[in-house]
């Protein structure tokens, strides 16, 4: 969850699931989903739908519906930015807003295949560590890996790293993930992480592995961290910030 002001941003559980609508005029086509977006999440006040690109033409148009739990942690977010001087635009989920954040750290695939995975591993202050997933640019799942307690190695923390990626690759192999496709990842870590996982057995394509600092001074930004600082917090932000329209909002 990230909020569309100038310094304020903040992540929580989300849900996400995949469904088929039937296609219909294109006057009656929102009231379909609209329906449809509150029947599956039902006293949820924050959700959206996004259509999911498809080849062929079918009489069903695939949506990718998300919701936010009101939560107390969230309900308290949510009041302390109305009292921000700051206009808050919009809400809007950190997984989709940071899906092409990946492309643009990622180096460009040698070869074209028909799946190109890439996942995505940032550090957050309060969340431990974030993985965002996609398939040919489309957005699969995201998971979060508890915060390592502070006295923990950086050998310890690249082992966290390195087990719950080959968890998501058992999540992704059942969604039609094979060896033989092309698979990037890209971590934001700090530099002693960084070199522990380049001595880890990560089953990857590509493995490209940047400081959160050297991150932002690849995509032009003037500073997103220190040169010490494992967390990329701040690089989502300013990315999100310098987007002009999010690719998806949460209604309230």
């Amino acid at each position: 969850f990230a909020a569309r002001c100038n310094s304020t941003g903040a992540h929580f559980t989300r849900t996400h699931a995949a469904y088929d609508l039937p296609k219909t005029n294109p006057f009656d086509h929102p009231k379909v989903l609209k329906r449809r977006l509150d029947m599956t999440f039902t006293g949820e006040e924050m959700k959206a739908a996004r259509p999911i690109p498809k080849k062929g033409q079918g009489t069903q148009k695939p949506y990718l519906f998300m919701a936010l739990p009101m939560t107390g942690w969230l309900g308290k977010w949510v009041d302390f930015l109305g009292t921000v001087t700051n206009p808050v635009d919009a809400f809007a989920l950190l997984p989709m807003e940071s899906l092409d954040l990946v492309e643009a750290l990622a180096p460009p695939a040698e070869a074209q295949s028909e799946k190109h995975w890439r996942i995505f591993v940032s550090q957050e202050v309060t969340g431990g560590f974030r993985q965002i997933i996609q398939v040919n640019g489309q957005f699969i799942l995201t998971r979060m890996t508890p915060k390592p307690a502070d006295d923990d190695t950086a050998e310890e923390i690249s082992q966290l790293i390195e087990r719950e990626f080959k968890s998501s690759i058992g999540y992704i192999k059942r969604l039609g993930y094979q060896e033989s496709d092309h698979l990037d990842l890209v971590a934001v870590v700090s530099h002693p992480i960084r070199d522990q996982l380049f001595t880890r057995e990560l089953p990857v394509t590509s493995l490209s592995i940047l400081t959160p600092h050297e991150a932002g001074e690849r995509l032009g930004f003037e500073k997103v961290a220190d040169p010490d600082s494992p967390y990329g917090d701040m690089l989502h932000a300013v990315w999100l910030a310098r987007k002009r329209k999010p690719p998806i909002l949460l209604s309230t």
